[in-house]
């Protein structure tokens, strides 16, 4: 059933709500479980009036249950974002459809004196974002218009830094987990918990171990992991690894990645919810490796390979069952791209503006105030 047509039903829910209430007549109610699967087919906004009809609807809606299943009932969209938020462009794009259905110059409500914010990673509808030269990172629900400041300062001595956002089904709650290197050669691995608006420090490295990440978000998998590639210094040489953050558990995995990998692509992939590898200068192409199981290097397996294409600058992620990709080109324009990975043809999407990040995103309930 349409949104339009079910507006239509809960506004008349709402129409006897009210009279059955003026008439004293308790019998007829509408049994809560019922009126729940109705909302839950409702979008944010409208859900968002409904919350004003009765508390007994405000406490329904309000609920972590609501509205960890209301999530999985919104459309699925693709969000590209430019590299400097503030002064381009967000479009928001049907993810069945890749069409564009909304572009919008919204961005984090937040004080900046000078800089940029960067869009960094989403999970279930909230967004990770950074204006890192004021040292600020924090989460931004664009439907309800929240942003919520994380407890990181200027005070950490911040040398170079990574994030990664994701959620935690254990305890129903979404985490923050940030790996960054202080002045004194000190490296750290600490967790934000969005639910008890705290951060605790999961990992210390010195002289041996980290020593640095590459690109910046880390990329989280449905798995519960938080995937970055990283390099360590293991017996005096510098080897790529792959440092994940289980956020069930709280601790990290680390993984070699494969020896033959030539030059990685600056960040992770997910691959049907696989971790993958792009290495970017493979014999025929772009070859896509992924991996079988966290910290077993010999569970890297080869795919497939994107081929090289004219002005091909980067592959972005996968769409739908993966088997197609999108990439990046540079011509005289930025130029988004749809490759077939099995007819190695492409279809431009005609959006010629760079996309330095292109997440998936769903509307959602989830409060940053509670």
């Amino acid at each position: 059933m349409k949104f339009p047509a079910l507006f239509i039903i809960v506004n008349q829910i709402v129409i006897f709500y009210f009279f059955s209430k003026n008439i004293k007549n308790k019998y007829h109610s509408l049994p809560e479980e019922l009126l729940a699967e109705i909302l839950l087919r409702l979008p944010v906004k409208s859900l968002g009036r409904f919350k004003c009809v009765c508390k007994s609807w405000c406490s329904i809606i309000n609920s972590p249950y609501f509205t960890a299943r209301h999530t999985y009932t919104t459309n699925l969209y693709l969000l590209l974002c430019p590299s400097i938020v503030r002064l381009g462009e967000i479009h928001r794009l049907s993810y069945d459809t890749l069409r564009v259905v909304e572009k919008t110059k919204y961005h984090p409500q937040i004080d900046l004196e000078f800089g940029k914010i960067d869009i960094l990673s989403s999970c279930n509808g909230l967004i990770l974002f950074s204006a890192f030269f004021q040292n600020k990172w924090g989460l931004w629900n664009p439907t309800t218009g929240q942003t919520k400041l994380l407890p990181f300062s200027s005070s950490d001595q911040i040398t170079w830094c990574s994030f990664g956002f994701g959620f935690d089904t254990e305890t129903m709650d979404y985490k923050v987990v940030m790996v960054y290197k202080q002045h004194n050669d000190t490296r750290l691995v600490t967790m934000y918990s969005l639910k008890t608006n705290t951060r605790t420090s999961i990992a210390t490295f010195s002289d041996e171990g980290l020593e640095l990440i590459y690109g910046w978000p880390g990329h989280f998998s449905n798995n519960g992991m938080i995937s970055w590639i990283a390099m360590y210094n293991v017996d005096g040489k510098a080897r790529d690894t792959i440092l994940s953050i289980d956020l069930r558990s709280e601790t990290i995995i680390t993984t070699p990645c494969p020896s033959s990998i030539t030059v990685l692509h600056h960040s992770p992939l997910v691959y049907k919810e696989s971790l993958a590898l792009v290495d970017v200068e493979g014999e025929r192409g772009y070859d896509i490796w992924v991996l079988g199981k966290y910290g077993v290097e010999e569970s890297w397996k080869k795919l497939f390979t994107v081929q090289h294409l004219r002005a091909i600058d980067r592959v972005l992620g996968f769409w739908k069952d993966a088997g197609k990709v999108f990439v990046e080109k540079y011509d005289l324009e930025t130029d988004l791209l749809l490759l077939d990975i099995a007819t190695q043809e492409t279809t431009s999407l005609h959006i010629s503006k760079k996309c330095n990040t292109l997440l998936t995103y769903r509307e959602s309930l989830v409060s940053l105030n509670s």
